[in-house]
């Protein structure tokens, strides 16, 4: 198959074999890309790729994402080049403002200016793995003739920005090859347009980047129980917003306000009580392959151009998942 239009990401929560298994399996099932993420205290996720380049040979392999919030930008170019040479030129860079609630306010960081930070981190990367000496003096960045002290094997690494927030993805048609966009199938015409009006801004088209649609997808013949299985998942993505994003992509008023009112007073239970189902299918793909095949169609047309598969749970359940997907549905999408 060429052109081909799938990538997947995971929670690496298992051990590091199992990890690099899942990203072989990606790789023999014809996976375009393997994103590993860097927004809770698991495993290192370039260490992992790093292991997982050795032992595959086509796939890409991307961190998705890993935020200047808890990483230097120096630290994150130099992590990126080492894995890109171990990978033979596969590696992806995905940059955010990572996980607020889980990860930088139990470490005391300040959240600040995510735009501008998040920019000036691509800027400094750039500069980094072009063997520039970087001098850099603002509020959040201090670099004073830096250098790198080695050659990396790509000075033009792919930087993708994972967000969903309007004026992160307008920065990104600005600055960045690519986008994650999570949760946002049903809202990508106006995704789209802030791409471009970021794009055009700095004089660039918006057919230079590659905007993945990231999705938590599932095969399944019997999609009520998955669904509920899902719905405590969906009320931390209502929780996490934006608040007019999750309207956008057509969820409730009611159902949003319930579920934010029931995570604010710490009550998990009652937020994921009051998910339904319609909720779910606005931020998730749960179908049979005959279902799912004509939804990615209209992610596609609309203008993804790919599907990111995003996994929950445990590793033989999504191994199940990227099976079903690459035999049932990938071959729809192939391309002589």
């Amino acid at each position: 198959m060429t052109d081909v239009r799938f990538d997947f990401g995971f929670i690496p929560s298992g051990p590091v074999a199992e990890t690099v298994s899942i990203v072989r399996r990606g790789e023999e099932l014809g996976y375009r890309c393997a994103w590993i993420p860097d927004q809770g205290f698991h495993r290192d996720p370039f260490a992992l790729l790093a292991v997982a380049a050795e032992a595959t040979a086509s796939i890409g392999l991307g961190v998705g994402i890993t935020t200047p919030f808890t990483r230097l930008p120096l630290q994150i170019a130099r992590a990126a080049a080492t894995v890109d040479e171990l990978a033979d030129g596969r590696f992806k860079l995905g940059l955010g403002t990572g996980n607020v609630a889980h990860v930088l306010r139990p470490l005391g960081v300040h959240y600040a200016q995510p735009v501008a930070r998040t920019r000036d981190a691509i800027r400094i990367i750039r500069g980094l793995l072009a063997g520039e000496v970087v001098t850099v003096d603002s509020e959040y960045d201090r670099l004073d003739h830096v250098q790198l002290e080695f050659a990396p094997r790509r000075s033009d690494i792919p930087i993708y920005i994972g967000t969903r927030a309007p004026r992160m993805l307008e920065m990104s048609g600005a600055e960045a090859d690519g986008v994650l966009v999570e949760s946002l199938f049903n809202a990508l015409p106006s995704v789209t347009e802030r791409l471009k009006k970021g794009a055009e801004r700095a004089g660039r088209s918006v057919d230079d980047v590659d905007v993945v649609s990231w999705q938590l997808a599932i095969v399944t013949d019997d999609p009520g129980p998955v669904i509920q299985a899902h719905k405590a998942w969906i009320a931390r993505s209502i929780q996490i917003g934006p608040l007019e994003v999750m309207q956008q992509v057509g969820i409730d008023e009611e159902v949003i306000r319930d579920v934010v009112a029931a995570m604010e007073r710490g009550d998990t239970e009652a937020a994921t009580g009051a998910v339904t189902d319609e909720a779910v299918q606005c931020l998730m793909l749960i179908s049979t392959a005959d279902d799912l095949i004509p939804r990615i169609e209209r992610i596609l047309d609309d203008g993804a151009d790919a599907i990111g598969l995003v996994g929950v749970g445990s590793y033989e359940a999504f191994s199940e998942t990227l099976t079903a997907c690459a035999r049932r549905v990938m071959p729809a999408f192939a391309h002589a």
